[in-house]
């Protein structure tokens, strides 16, 4: 009786259910990696290939998020596919594009089937002569109202060996642009289809060599040397092993732990600095400057009003930009200009449209100049901020295009310069913290500023739909911004004095 007890309660007993993620690579040889985009401590639980099976205990998925990106074309330094589709997300990142995120769901076991497409070869050839001395360019790239990842390069025939860029890969079916230059040392004889001319725009459909013809102009004053153009490449240039992570190269390296403290960095001040974009860009799509009186005076809503009615639109387009750089530095796609280190940019006085001080008198007035002040101020600070983080940005996706290159001088100094832009972003925004600090000292004297609950979810529809204005698809931001979305009423003055 004992034994048949025993048994009964074992079979009662549940199996433990481990929650499975399993990356599945397209078939057909393109190369491609998949890797835990926020690891713990001890390393990645996904790295495909090899690595493309992970488990966890109970019902519940421990990665937050995949990120998914081509092996670069060794031959010209760039991703031969876009992604067009990633099945079994919870979420992706904005699609087609040559890199991306899968944010998984939050249990049970995952299956993540990745959809490519290939991206043709837009390349450069040059043949006939030239007049030295000179150095000239032809150049290619996206067109008007190209749709894609991708950027221009441009091929300088005179230099040998080449020291530019004769070809990229370029999202299929989107118009590119060529333009080469005509002079008497270098006069342009003949362009081969699709361009035909010095300047011209086509369709990219599929692989295409555009072959320039040259002559020197002068050849009695200027001494004629032969052009030998680059063959055109085509194919992706890179091969691996589909299913189940089988075949492939070698994945790269875990990106460094400065990049990776960097994109978390940047999550983490995305969810910090939403709830700061929130009023201005209320007031800014309503027209309404919502506050409640402490003082009364028939001349407190015009000038209080009027104030942060000018205030809303700049300060909301300014922090909104600030929220899609610190998407990016976490996403960093690659920008592959990394031997150049990128300045803070010079920020303009923001000319605000406020309230003219000389229409009030005594203490009115004192308060419409006080105000006015603090406003212009704390604008200024707001747009440093910006622009520091905009030069953060971009020194984050040089690092990550240095790290994909395996260039570890480049990589070295972009992190070095990124280390610096973080210190000086978060000094840009103490500097911005206290700037609204006043302002609000300012304002609380007279008025109290705050949003309801319904209100903060007013003002975060606004936001996300200027962020996927942006680029930056409202399921992406949704996921990223996560816990600062939660509705709750808001005390915007005190948000003002915060950094």
């Amino acid at each position: 009786m004992r034994l048949v007890t025993a048994l009964l309660v074992a079979f009662l007993v549940p199996a433990a259910h481990a929650a499975r993620v399993e990356v599945h690579l397209p078939t057909g040889g393109a190369a491609l990696r998949v890797w835990d985009a926020t690891p713990p401590p001890e390393g990645l639980r996904i790295d495909c290939p090899p690595l493309c099976v992970h488990t966890s205990p109970g019902n519940s998925v421990d990665i937050f998020d995949l990120r998914v990106e081509p092996l670069l074309d060794p031959r010209i330094n760039d991703r031969p596919w876009d992604i067009v589709g990633m099945q079994g997300c919870r979420g992706t990142s904005a699609l087609p594009a040559d890199n991306g995120k899968c944010f998984l769901p939050y249990e049970g076991d995952v299956d993540v089937r990745i959809d490519l497409r290939y991206r043709p070869i837009l390349a450069v050839t040059y043949t006939g002569s030239y007049g030295a001395p000179l150095v000239f360019s032809i150049g290619g790239g996206p067109g008007t109202n190209y749709q894609g990842s991708g950027s221009s390069f441009a091929c300088y025939p005179a230099n040998n060996p080449q020291l530019g860029s004769c070809a990229a890969h370029l999202s299929a079916d989107q118009p590119v642009r060529m333009i080469a230059p005509s002079t008497v040392r270098a006069t342009l004889l003949a362009v081969s289809p699709p361009c035909g001319s010095a300047d011209c725009e086509f369709t990219l459909t599929g692989d295409t060599c555009i072959r320039y013809e040259y002559k020197n102009g002068d050849p009695g004053f200027f001494q004629t040397v032969t052009l030998t153009g680059p063959e055109c490449p085509t194919g992706p240039g890179v091969t691996g092993g589909g299913g189940g992570g089988g075949g492939g190269p070698n994945p790269p390296t875990p990106i460094p732990d400065a990049l990776q403290k960097l994109k978390d960095y940047a999550l983490e001040q995305i969810r910090i600095q939403f709830a700061q974009v929130l009023y201005p860009c209320f007031v800014a799509s309503t027209g309404v400057a919502l506050f409640g009186t402490v003082t009364t005076g028939p001349a407190i809503p015009l000038i209080v009003g009027g104030t942060l009615i000018a205030a809303g639109t700049p300060g909301c387009a300014s922090g909104v930009k600030r929220l899609h750089d610190l998407q990016l530095i976490y996403n960093d796609p690659p920008n592959f200009d990394f031997n150049e280190i990128t300045p803070i940019a010079p920020t303009a006085r923001p000319s605000l449209a406020l309230p003219s001080c000389t229409d009030f008198a005594g203490d009115d007035r004192r308060l419409c100049k006080r105000l006015g002040k603090a406003t212009v101020r704390h604008a200024v600070k707001d747009e440093r901020a910006t622009a520091v983080a905009e030069a953060l940005r971009i020194t984050v996706e040089k690092a990550s295009a240095a790290f994909e290159a395996d260039e570890e001088g480049a990589l070295k100094r972009q992190l070095k310069v990124a280390a610096k832009r973080q210190k000086q972003l978060d000094s840009a925004l103490a500097g911005r913290g206290k700037a609204g600090a006043k302002l609000a000292s300012v304002l609380g004297g007279v008025v109290t500023v705050s949003l309801t609950e319904a209100q903060f979810t007013g003002a975060t529809t606004v936001v996300l739909g200027k962020l996927a204005e942006l680029g930056l698809a409202e399921t992406e931001a949704r996921t990223l911004l996560g816990p600062a979305l939660t509705p709750r009423s808001l005390d915007v003055l005190v948000v003002f004095g915060q950094p």
